[in-house]
């Protein structure tokens, strides 16, 4: 088809085709939907971050523990009160007895039996 004429103007025909609304914005609306996750992690990043941040600070710091200890007179002990309370965090059976039978608020013996971390660390009692 050629080019044709109206009222002196050459008008060339248009050699393109229409795309449906959602195939041309396709990339716009990948981009946004990343840019928008991206804006939600990094809110709840944030959120975690300042909840776990003003969370450890209510946690009682080891200073408090060392000077509970040093008031027993036992300063020779390999161990320390540092707020660590559960058998996960220990590395041996004698550093579990010591926490419980030493550190305010541990969670190692949960039949109160007086044996900690009988699961992980002191399965013999």
């Amino acid at each position: 088809m050629g080019p044709r004429r109206l009222s002196g103007v050459v008008v060339w025909p248009l050699n393109f085709t229409v795309r449906p609304r959602h195939e041309r914005g396709h990339f716009v609306d990948k981009l946004a939907q990343f840019l928008l996750t991206v804006v939600i992690f990094a809110a709840v990043w944030g959120v975690y971050s300042w909840h776990r941040t003003h969370s450890l600070r209510s946690v009682p710091r080891a200073e408090h523990f060392e000077s509970q200890d040093q008031g027993s007179g036992r300063q020779d002990d390999p161990f320390h009160c540092d707020g660590r309370t559960y058998c996960s965090q220990m590395t041996s059976c004698a550093e579990a007895k010591y926490f419980l039978a030493h550190c305010p608020n541990v969670k190692m013996d949960g039949d109160h039996d007086g044996v900690p971390c009988e699961r992980q660390w002191c399965t013999g009692g």
